[in-house]
């Protein structure tokens, strides 16, 4: 499945001038000054643009003619200046501005960009939307994924505004179960959202479970808890201003799959006995009798020594991480730290727990890539991609840093 992922970006209409102002920074910045009709071609032949697209002209006013290509990567040009992100050098030439190093570079509509592929997965620059396309139907056992969560601010991240999030999130649902191996499973986070102007949580996050277990077919196989100990107090109106609220520093992620019974085992991901069971253990299990919660236990019971015990669905992850190789390597390259990190001990246990070693992993909203480079500590294959091309950069950190012969 890998193997069929030697994505190259493809456009699949005309584009249009706001499209063309990523790829018109990527080549200054890989070319350097150009001048306008060199950049124009450049940009063309980044975006795989087809010949005829190339070459129509079109007759002005004045009765002479002008290439729309040429004319629309001017225009392009000429938004990017106004913000800073272009200017020109002492021959006219275009290049990169003042503020060009300093913007998020966002993936263009339709197209996908392969940053890396080795033999145990690919990363790619390109929108979730985009990716999913170039999926097969069936090709992923599990898809492990934090999508941005409804705002009503918008981020420096990726994020949707007001009642747009549902339906969106709807759509990739909709196009996720088909990609889906059929006992394949997803781990989807969706965390908790105010309503705008008052001190009460949004229901969004039953809204879509309704609509995705009944119109699309999902079945829920478990809920999970994130419990993060070092959440900030949030909203701060509400929690540390007003004085009303808690601080909200639990998560929630669904475990769906288009099975009712999805491909897993807790086997796999089994924790440390306490001292306590290691007691139990020794002594040969537990005595007879009844406890107060109502159990009958046996003479003997817990008596096999299993690995270790199974796993609750309250996971305790912190997510303070501000001085390990990622972010060190960021700082030092000059990248944006992504501000919405997974912990890794998040994607550890989805993955130990919904898929074989050798399966393929998915994470379409990759940020730093931490899903991609658990995956491939536990010898799985995974596909990751983001919208933003430096958090993508700052991810591949990430992965040199448990891959140290990984080729960047």
């Amino acid at each position: 499945m890998i193997a069929m992922l030697r994505f190259t970006a493809e456009v699949t209409s005309f584009v249009k001038q706001a499209d063309l102002q990523i790829p018109l920074l990527a080549v200054l910045d890989h070319h350097g000054p150009l001048r306008a009709v060199d950049a124009a071609d450049a940009v063309a032949e980044r975006i795989n643009l087809d010949e005829e697209s190339r070459t129509r002209r079109v007759k002005l006013a004045c009765g002479s003619t002008t290439n729309t290509w040429s004319r629309t990567v001017r225009w392009a040009e000429q938004r990017t200046k106004l913000a800073g992100l272009t200017a020109r050098d002492g021959h006219g030439r275009w290049t990169l501005g003042p503020n060009a190093h300093t913007a998020l570079t966002s993936a263009t509509p339709h197209v996908v960009i392969t940053i890396l592929e080795d033999e145990s997965g690919v990363v790619l620059w390109g929108s979730v939307e985009a990716v999913e396309e170039h999926l097969d139907p069936g090709s992923i056992q599990a898809i492990v994924t934090s999508p941005p969560y409804p705002i009503e601010t918008q981020k420096t991240y990726e994020g949707r505004l007001g009642n747009d999030y549902e339906t969106w999130m709807l759509e990739r649902l909709a196009r996720w179960k088909t990609i889906l191996a059929s006992d394949g499973s997803l781990f989807l986070n969706l965390g908790d959202a105010w309503n705008r102007g008052e001190p009460t949580i949004s229901l969004y996050q039953e809204r879509i479970l309704l609509e995705a277990c009944g119109r699309l077919g999902w079945s829920l196989a478990s809920k999970l808890y994130w419990y993060n100990p070092a959440k900030m107090p949030s909203p701060a109106q509400y929690v540390t201003i007003e004085r009303i609220r808690l601080t909200n520093a639990v998560e929630q992620i669904y475990w769906l799959s288009p099975s009712p019974r999805p491909r897993a085992s807790n086997r796999r991901v089994l924790r440390p006995y306490s001292k306590s069971m290691l007691r139990t253990l020794g002594a040969g299990g537990s005595n007879a009798g009844k406890r107060p919660s109502g159990f009958d236990v046996a003479e003997g019971a817990f008596s096999i020594d299993h690995g270790g015990s199974i796993p609750h669905n309250l996971i305790i992850a912190s997510n303070t991480a501000s001085n390990d190789g990622y972010t060190r390597g960021c700082k030092a390259a000059g990248l944006p730290v992504h501000p919405a990190r997974f912990p890794q001990d998040l994607p550890r246990l989805f993955i130990g727990l919904g898929s074989e070693e050798g399966d393929v992993i998915w994470d379409p909203f990759g940020g730093s890539l931490t899903t991609a480079a658990v995956a491939r500590a536990m010898n799985r294959r995974f596909v990751a991609n983001d919208q933003i091309r430096e958090y993508l950069e700052g991810g591949l950190i990430r992965l040199k840093e448990s891959s140290p012969e990984l080729p960047l």
